[in-house]
C-alpha cells in the first residue's frame, strides 16, 4: 500500500478519493493562459509545483482549464506555461513561471508573448481636414500603421473577435496627436474593410497635466502618455503627450469611455538601471498625475551565470512585492514572476529547472549562447492577487494588470553574459 502511495499516481488518487468522500483535498489553483491581445492561449504545456517540491506536469480538465489542489497546510506554489513559439516565430520558445501564495492569489494570469489567430484589415485613411495635420497614425491591438501624409491606404492585422477597435490618430510634424478617434466593435472574425477619416470635430476636448518629478542625479528621465482602448487598439509613441521630468500636459480624445485606459508612465534611466512609474487612467476619469519615482537597485547588481542563474532578489525598499525576471537567448524567452511571500524571506532565487517535465524540455538556454537579463523589483496600490490576475495588458516584454486607477512602480536592472 505504501508503495502505490508514494509516487504521483497515489497522489492522484489519493486526491480524488477525498473529492469522493467529502474531504477536503486543498486549495485549488487556476492559471490562465492568455496571449498579448488577452484572448485565452493554448499552451504546448503546463507544470506545477507545490511549496518547493517537483516539477510536474499538469493535464487540462475536461473544459480545458488547468488546475490543481495545494494540499492544506501548504500555501507557496509554482507554474509554469510553456507558451509556445515568440509572436509566432516557431523556432523561438517562450513561457511564463508564477511562483506566489494561495493567500496571494489562486487565479493568476499567465501572460504568453504570443499571438492567438488574426485578420487582415485594411482599407483608406484621410486626415486632410484635420488643420495643421502632416501625419496619420492606424493602431489596433497587435500593430499598426504610421504614414507620413494625410491620405492613403493602411494594411495591418487585428486579433480575431467580434468586439476590436481601431484608433486613428491625426499627427503634427512633431509628431504629436492633433485629432483621434476609436472605431468600436469592429468584427474581426474575418478580413474586412474599414475607411477611417478625421476632421477639426475630432481634435481634444482638452488637457491634463503632468506634473514635475525628481530624478536620481545624473540620471536622465521624461514621461509619456499612451491610451488602450477597450477594443485593445493601442499607441506605442506618445503622441498624446511627451515630456521631459519638469512636466507637461497630454491630450484628452473625444469619446473615451470608462474601459478605455490612458497610460501614464514617467521613468529615469542611467546605465543598466531604470525606474518608472506608470498610472492607468479610466477614460471617464482622466486626471492631473503627479509622478513618484522609487528608489533605483544600488550599483554593482551581479548574477550568477548559468543556463540557470541567480539573482539576488533584495531591492531595499519594503513596499515591493513582487520581482520580475526576464531572460532572452537566441531560442527562448521567459519570463518569471515571483512574489515576497513565495519567497519567504529569501534573497536569491535561482532559475527554477523544468527541462524534466513533459514539455519544458528546451526551455534553457545553451552552454556558449549569449543570456540577456532584466529584473524588476515592483510595488503599486494593488494587492497581489489583483496585480497577477486577469486580464493582463503587455508592453514589449512586460505584463502589468489592466486595471483602471493602478499605479504601479518599477525598479530595473539589467545585464548579459555568454552561458559557461
Amino acid at each position: 500500500m505504501n508503495k502505490l502511495l508514494g509516487g504521483t499516481l497515489g497522489s492522484l488518487f489519493l486526491l480524488a478519493l477525498l473529492a469522493a468522500c467529502g474531504g477536503n483535498p486543498g486549495t485549488k489553483v487556476t492559471v490562465h493562459p492568455q496571449n498579448y491581445a488577452g484572448d485565452p492561449q493554448e499552451p504546448v504545456a503546463v507544470a506545477y509545483q507545490v511549496a518547493d517540491g517537483d516539477w510536474q506536469w499538469l493535464q487540462p480538465d475536461k473544459d480545458g482549464t488547468y488546475s490543481f489542489y495545494v494540499p492544506s497546510g501548504k500555501k507557496r506554489y509554482g507554474v509554469a506555461v510553456n507558451c509556445g513559439g515568440y509572436f509566432g516565430l516557431a523556432n523561438i520558445g517562450s513561457g511564463v513561471v508564477l511562483q506566489l501564495t494561495t493567500e496571494e492569489s489562486t487565479e493568476p494570469a499567465a501572460a504568453c508573448l504570443t499571438f492567438g489567430p488574426f485578420v487582415e484589415v485594411e482599407g483608406q485613411y484621410d486626415v486632410s481636414g484635420v488643420t495643421g495635420a502632416s501625419g496619420t497614425v492606424v493602431r489596433g491591438d497587435l500593430g499598426g500603421d504610421d504614414a507620413s501624409n494625410t491620405t492613403g491606404n493602411y494594411d495591418l492585422i487585428l486579433a480575431y473577435g467580434s468586439g476590436r477597435d481601431l484608433l486613428l490618430l491625426a499627427t503634427d510634424v512633431g509628431g504629436h496627436a492633433l485629432a483621434g478617434k476609436v472605431y468600436r466593435s469592429l468584427d474581426a472574425t474575418q478580413p474586412f474593410t474599414q475607411d477611417v477619416s478625421l476632421t477639426n470635430a475630432d481634435a481634444p476636448t482638452g488637457t491634463r497635466s503632468v506634473s514635475a518629478f525628481s530624478v536620481p542625479g545624473g540620471w536622465s528621465g521624461g514621461f509619456g502618455v499612451n491610451l488602450l482602448s477597450a477594443g485593445g487598439a493601442m499607441t506605442t509613441g506618445d503622441e498624446l503627450g511627451e515630456g521631459s521630468p519638469a512636466g507637461g500636459s497630454y491630450a484628452v480624445l473625444p469619446g473615451l469611455t470608462a474601459d478605455d485606459l490612458y497610460l501614464v508612465s514617467a521613468d529615469a534611466h542611467s546605465g543598466d538601471r531604470r525606474v518608472m512609474q506608470l498610472h492607468l487612467l479610466s477614460g471617464s476619469a482622466l486626471a492631473d498625475v503627479g509622478p513618484s519615482l522609487m528608489d533605483p537597485w544600488p550599483g554593482g547588481y551581479s548574477v550568477t551565470a548559468s543556463d540557470l542563474p541567480t539573482f539576488a532578489l533584495d531591492h531595499p525598499d519594503a513596499g515591493v512585492q513582487l520581482y520580475l525576471i526576464a531572460t532572452v537567448t537566441p531560442m527562448q524567452i521567459w519570463s518569471r514572476t515571483v512574489s515576497k511571500g513565495w519567497l519567504a524571506g529569501a534573497a536569491r532565487y535561482t532559475l527554477p529547472d523544468l527541462t524534466g517535465v513533459r514539455g519544458f524540455e528546451g526551455s534553457t538556454g545553451l552552454s556558449g549562447e549569449d543570456m540577456e537579463w532584466y529584473v524588476l523589483a515592483i510595488k503599486s496600490n494593488l494587492g497581489v492577487g489583483d496585480y497577477v490576475g486577469a486580464p493582463q495588458a503587455m508592453m514589449a516584454i512586460y505584463n502589468f494588470p489592466r486595471r483602471a486607477g493602478a499605479v504601479i512602480n518599477a525598479a530595473e536592472v539589467d545585464g548579459a553574459f555568454t552561458i559557461p
